[in-house]
């Protein structure tokens, strides 16, 4: 358009196209304008000119044509404003899918009508955008089949309301995929780790321990025990001292190992079960206690895999104070087997299980490292006395005392039968527990 003779003449060969009924015309004069437009259209008049042209004429031609037309105008910046917010809407998806994924002119409005009113696949392409303002993710959520939701929740670009979060996250607790999408993400709040946590399938907790990277997996497992207070807030067990008593003893003679562990979980000793645990993981007693109060299977999962022990064992440790169906049972033998080894010690070192040596407040201990194991059966008690600082009263019954004193009993006569030295080796006293007076 240099020239006033040249804009004329293509308005006339537009009008002459657009009365004409032959397809082939139309499609080759579309080219030509588009071609135009690419190389003349340089000022807002001359853009707005096209943007009317374009309009009038893709109501002349096949799909074919309006395809190509959305393939070459999908990425430009030129505000046309007219034909892209057409395109867009177009109920043809090969139409409207490289406007609707990649075209920063299609307004806001147009992307919320798109959701509301096309198919799954016109979602699909907006899931993907370059940036995706919270109305739009909400009318997603709103809509969505899981293909949406997954390439919606991987999407770090697109921005959510606090609505279209909380609706996303009740979907991702029966997906995996969407779930890890989520706590991948920079911008998600700590409540949604708790919320899926709380709401999801096992399967879908598995994975998210299988799969998270170092700051998801503290996170994760952070919200895991946030979660089992939120559900059992009055339930506090006791470990009293006598359970410590046991398991340091064992452990002084070289037996706290997996069939110990084993014995204690199929006798449902919870106090001793959840201490060995914790000695022989390296865990905070109070984290492991948690777990196994809590109900949820895959905490207790994930720490007996990290010792490579036998499904029999993690499933006397899942069943302690707990009654399973079958079916839990199965699933829980099923994530057991799917969790490899590595994954699951991972998590222990990325959650800080095995944390730096203790240092004692003592002058006489201050030269003196403790071990890992030690540390966890210190912790909350008197070194020198060996009464639990945490509980100043025992709480249980008669019955219950006599009922855990036999069964501690029959476990200790076992153990004085079996002395069958660890790793093929005898472990003393002097080499297995930190010197000092009280050892």
């Amino acid at each position: 358009m240099n020239s006033a003779a040249s804009r004329q003449s293509l308005l006339i060969e537009l009008e002459s196209a657009m009365n004409s009924r032959n397809a082939g015309e139309r499609t080759t004069v579309l080219d030509r304008i588009t071609d135009l437009f690419f190389n003349v259209a340089t000022d807002s008049d001359q853009v707005a000119l096209f943007d009317d042209v374009f309009l009038q004429l893709i109501q002349q031609v096949g799909v074919s044509a309006r395809i190509k037309l959305a393939q070459r105008l999908a990425e430009v910046s030129t505000a046309l404003d007219h034909i892209i917010q057409s395109l867009a809407r177009d109920e043809v998806i090969d139409v409207a899918e490289p406007v609707l994924a990649r075209s920063p002119q299609v307004s806001e409005a147009s992307l919320i009508e798109v959701a509301r009113t096309r198919s799954q696949a016109h979602l699909l392409a907006i899931a993907g955008r370059s940036s995706i303002n919270a109305p739009v993710s909400d009318a997603l959520v709103s809509r969505g089949d899981v293909g949406v939701l997954r390439r919606l929740s991987g999407n770090q670009n697109a921005k959510f309301s606090t609505e279209g979060l909380e609706a996303l996250t009740a979907r991702a607790t029966q997906d995996g995929q969407m779930a890890e999408n989520l706590v991948t993400r920079s911008d998600i709040p700590p409540w949604i780790y708790s919320r899926l946590l709380a709401q999801a399938t096992d399967q879908v907790r598995a994975q998210l321990l299988n799969d998270a990277g170092p700051e998801q997996c503290e996170i994760i497992t952070h919200a895991v025990d946030e979660v089992c207070k939120e559900l059992r807030p009055t339930l506090k067990p006791e470990v009293s001292t006598d359970a410590r008593r046991c398991v340091y003893e064992a452990y002084q003679k070289g037996k706290l190992n997996e069939d110990l562990l084993a014995e204690f979980a199929r006798s449902n000793m919870f106090s001793e079960t959840a201490v060995s645990l914790a000695v022989l993981t390296a865990m905070p007693i109070e984290t492991v206690t948690s777990q196994m109060v809590c109900g949820q299977m895959n905490g207790l999962l994930v720490l007996c895999r990290s010792k490579n022990y036998g499904w029999p064992t993690a499933k006397a440790v899942i069943c302690v104070g707990h009654e399973r169906s079958t079916s839990d049972i199965e699933q829980a033998r099923h994530e057991y087997y799917a969790l490899s080894v590595q994954s699951a010690a991972r998590a222990l070192r990325f959650i800080g299980a095995r944390r730096a040596l203790m240092k004692l407040t003592d002058e006489d201990y201050t030269s003196r490292p403790i071990k890992p194991e030690m540390e966890v059966l210190m912790t909350g008690l008197d070194r020198r006395s060996g009464r639990d600082r945490r509980s100043g009263v025992d709480t249980r019954s008669e019955e219950e005392k006599r009922l855990q004193g036999e069964r501690r009993s029959g476990v200790q006569r076992r153990l004085a039968v079996d002395q069958r030295p660890v790793n093929g080796a005898p472990v003393s006293s002097e080499s297995a527990l930190p010197r000092g007076p009280d050892c």
